[in-house]
């Protein structure tokens, strides 16, 4: 009988150990998980990808295959093309040192995709073609998450998302001119 009792007391024991172990695991995770997320580079991976999901954003996620669609004008218009499958891959290989660039970037998305539909909507028209009012739409809501996160203190627009690496491709040699003498 008391051995039974002993079996169920250790029993307990280990079910309260697995649910104390479950619960720290669970709270290590939501740990590493805000810590990644407070750094700016992935806030912004994370805004781009929740852009991405976005209905009516599908035309935005990579680059404007003009030749297979014959907009045989889209490259004298628009001199600098970007889509947000660009944008994410620059943002993961650094190439965006500040938040503004990585916000001007994307920006570009929206500004090309409603220049190129403007440039055929003669004076006085209003342009009222899809691709329009789906960039008006996400520059909305680009905006307002990154509004949300500058005013919500946890980015500026100057935070530095990648430090530029030092290239040396030569040695510098110090020249000894009169200025550099010591005096004595």
């Amino acid at each position: 009988m008391q051995d039974l009792d002993k079996q169920k007391a250790k029993g307990k024991e280990a079910e309260q150990a697995r649910k104390e172990k479950a619960e720290i695991d669970r709270l290590d995770k939501a740990k590493r998980k805000e810590e990644k997320m407070s750094d700016p580079k992935n806030q912004c991976l994370a805004v781009v990808k929740e852009l991405q999901n976005l209905s009516g954003c599908a035309m935005f996620n990579e680059p404007v295959k003009w030749q297979e669609q014959q907009l045989w004008d889209y490259p004298k218009l628009i001199k600098q093309p970007m889509d947000l499958g660009t944008v994410k891959t620059c943002l993961n290989n650094g190439h965006y040192s500040t938040v503004r660039e990585f916000m001007v970037a994307v920006r570009l998305v929206w500004s090309n995709a409603k220049q190129f539909q403007m440039a055929f909507v003669q004076p006085g028209e209003a342009c009222a073609t899809q691709i329009y009012a789906d960039a008006v739409h996400m520059e909305g809501e680009f905006e307002k998450r990154m509004e949300k996160l500058i005013y919500g203190r946890t980015l500026t627009v100057d935070t530095v998302l990648q430090r530029p690496q030092p290239v040396y491709s030569h040695r510098v040699q110090r020249v000894e001119t009169p200025e550099n003498w010591r005096k004595v």
